[in-house]
């Protein structure tokens, strides 16, 4: 039992990355299987949603590989460049999505309004295009910056404990 709780305290950090991974992933197996994905997919003729996804994904794994480095080895000054780089593309999801919107409604506006019924169908087609894309940025970034905080509490507190000493081993 000594050996487990020595462990849990020195990868606090690290675990806590890795429980909301599983969540996403538990989360993701759910959205996917529900029709979801496929849903954004069909209806984001941009491919802004798809961007996003692997912005998010990319970044998921960078911030866990972080989290974990810094948790097993001590500070790194590269870390903390990706930490600030990962904040900025945090941002960027959202905006993606905002600017998903913007060409969502500029489909929308652009049908033939002679045509009321192709009008309304153009219309369907590029409000779809807006409200997923906003989805996918709010919903990737929020949970991007979620990971980010945890590995920021995890640089501060070495940096706490590089002031006092040479090592630091990132301990709640």
């Amino acid at each position: 039992m000594d050996k487990l709780s020595s462990f849990l305290s020195k990868y606090t950090p690290a675990l806590r990355w890795w429980l909301m991974f599983t969540a996403m992933c538990v989360g993701g197996y759910f959205v996917t299987t529900a029709g979801i994905v496929s849903r954004f997919l069909e209806v984001d003729i941009t491919r802004i949603s798809l961007l996003i996804f692997g912005v998010f994904t990319l970044f998921t794994f960078i911030t866990g590989y972080d989290t974990y480095k810094i948790n097993s080895t001590g500070y790194s000054k590269g870390i903390c460049t990706r930490a600030k780089l990962g904040w900025f593309f945090s941002d960027a999801l959202m905006t993606l999505g905002m600017f998903g919107t913007v060409v969502g409604f500029i489909l929308m506006l652009e049908g033939d309004i002679t045509a009321a019924k192709l009008a309304l169908a153009s219309m369907s087609k590029g409000m779809g295009v807006a409200l997923y894309t906003t989805a996918a940025g709010v919903a990737m970034g929020l949970l991007l910056k979620i990971q980010l905080f945890n590995l920021g509490i995890c640089i501060e507190a070495c940096e706490e404990q590089l002031k006092k000493s040479e090592t630091c081993s990132c301990k709640e």
